[in-house]
């Protein structure tokens, strides 16, 4: 299997820190990387293809997501630090740091071909 280097994120606050393929899964890449958010910082809406799975390491994180196809529902979830979450594939999310900031480590499976996470504006933007 070669492996193809994951696309840079464009997002203020992430530093990709290990990225490789996933051995012996076709097509598949994990990708690490620390978030670090300025008190009150926002993270705009956004989709991964692949999971994420966050841990908060200090501070707090106000993680929303819409919990249907139609953004109908909102759920929201503060995550402390020691804490953790998973985000299921396609599910769009976003986030604002608590008032001490926020230092965390994600990391997220990232298929062949596709970027790591894509902004978007409207439910058509999800499957990219």
């Amino acid at each position: 299997m070669s492996h193809k280097p994951v696309e840079p994120v464009r997002a203020p606050g992430v530093q990709l820190a290990v990225e490789g393929p996933i051995l012996g899964v076709e097509d598949r890449y994990l990708v690490s990387g620390i978030i670090t958010l300025a008190p009150d910082g926002l993270v705009p809406r956004h989709v991964h293809d692949g999971e994420e799975m966050l841990v908060v390491h200090s501070g707090s994180v106000e993680l929303s997501w819409f919990a249907d196809d139609g953004w109908s529902q909102v759920q929201t979830k503060t995550i402390g630090a020691g804490e953790g979450f998973r985000i299921p594939p396609h599910t769009v999310h976003w986030a604002k740091a608590g008032r001490e900031g926020t230092l965390a480590v994600s990391t997220w499976v990232v298929l062949e071909g596709a970027p790591l996470r894509r902004e978007v504006a409207t439910p058509a933007d999800v499957k990219g």
